[in-house]
């Protein structure tokens, strides 16, 4: 079974986690939508979704004008993905928490000490695979100084194009993701990333532009999953194309088997 958390807004912009990790970004100050699949962060029973919601404004106005609905779906492996498709597991909405600001003066006088809101929501996921050894099980990284070393050895492998000292890394990713979506899972992992690494990421220019005083770590899952990227929200792994063309990744890091590497 495939998992996914649907999410409709307007008037707002939300931030999105499952089970303690962020896994998305909704811009909706006039209105947005995002379909995220969600299998790499299932742990079995009890999943936690969280939305926090941030107002387009604290104008009054805007809470007659604010929405957000969201849901996670349960899809066959024969279905296809789409409204009309797939089981409806749980919904949620800001509707009740809006309703109860509207209706106590003393909280709408104090609206900007209630902002953002939050919305939560629970499900089960027994008929998926789970990765609670990732998300909720997995030892934390607790000191943030072997979170810059890291980053600084990523970025030696990336300016030596050293492509067996990044598959090294990034292996526990790819073996998530074979766990989550084994229908998607490559015949040979190594092969895969070695071709997406010489035909996609290195004809582009890989920016290894940044110190140690640059890294911003962003700490998930209690301190068991970091992202790291630099200030200004900056990804720490992109590429630039001479044609223009620009390549993000989003790099998460946890411990596996004693050593940081790659996990999201």
């Amino acid at each position: 079974m495939t998992y996914y958390l649907e999410l409709s807004a307007n008037t707002c912009t939300c931030k999105i986690s499952i089970n303690g990790l962020g896994v998305d970004e909704l811009d909706a100050k006039k209105v947005g939508s995002v379909q995220y699949p969600c299998n790499t962060e299932l742990i079995g029973k009890a999943n936690k979704v969280a939305v926090e919601v941030m107002p387009a404004s604290l104008d009054l106005t805007t809470l007659d004008k604010i929405r957000v609905e969201g849901l996670v779906k349960r899809y066959a492996p024969t279905d296809m993905i789409g409204p009309e498709s797939g089981q409806v597991i749980t919904r949620f909405t800001l509707e009740q928490k809006i309703a109860e600001i509207k209706a106590d003066p003393a909280k709408l006088l104090k609206i900007a000490n209630l902002v953002p809101f939050a919305i939560t929501a629970e499900f089960d996921s027994e008929d998926a695979p789970t990765l609670a050894d990732r998300l909720t099980k997995a030892k934390p990284i607790e000191n943030p100084e072997t979170l810059k070393d890291w980053a600084m050895a990523f970025r030696t492998l990336l300016e030596k194009r050293d492509i067996d000292g990044l598959y090294a890394l990034y292996e526990p990713k790819l073996l998530d993701y074979d766990i989550a979506y084994p229908e998607q899972k490559e015949p040979d992992n190594r092969v895969w990333f070695a071709n997406w690494m010489n035909n996609k990421i290195f004809p582009q220019t890989p920016f290894t532009g940044f110190n140690r005083d640059d890294i911003d770590p962003v700490k998930w899952c209690d301190g068991r999953i970091w992202e790291i990227r630099l200030k200004g929200s900056l990804p720490l792994w992109r590429t630039q194309g001479l044609n223009g063309s620009r390549t993000k990744i989003q790099v998460y890091i946890g411990m596996v088997e004693g050593k940081i590497k790659i996990v999201r």
